[in-house]
């Protein structure tokens, strides 16, 4: 699990340093030889200079990023509570 968060830390910042830009930032990363899709939801109130609270949303076995994203709404409450949310 310690790897994994790792990896999100470098993808969070170099999608950020790429793009300080609200809305989402899809991508895709290699594990273990499995490629995974991610989808990094950035609120509409980042302005590019304040650090942001991360909360990282898993699905269950077979699912995907976009759905989990579309059931749990998290989208929503980050743009209204300002975090960032990685799916």
């Amino acid at each position: 699990m310690r790897y994994i968060i790792v990896i999100f830390y470098v993808i969070l910042t170099a999608s950020f340093s790429a793009s300080c830009v609200a809305g989402d930032i899809n991508g895709t990363i290699t594990v273990d030889g499995l490629e995974r899709e991610y989808i990094v939801h950035v609120p509409k109130k980042f302005k590019g200079q304040a650090l942001l609270p991360l909360v990282m949303v898993f699905h269950g076995g077979g699912g995907t990023a976009a759905q989990i994203r579309n059931e749990t709404k998290f989208n929503k409450l980050s743009d209204r509570e300002g975090f960032v949310v990685v799916y």
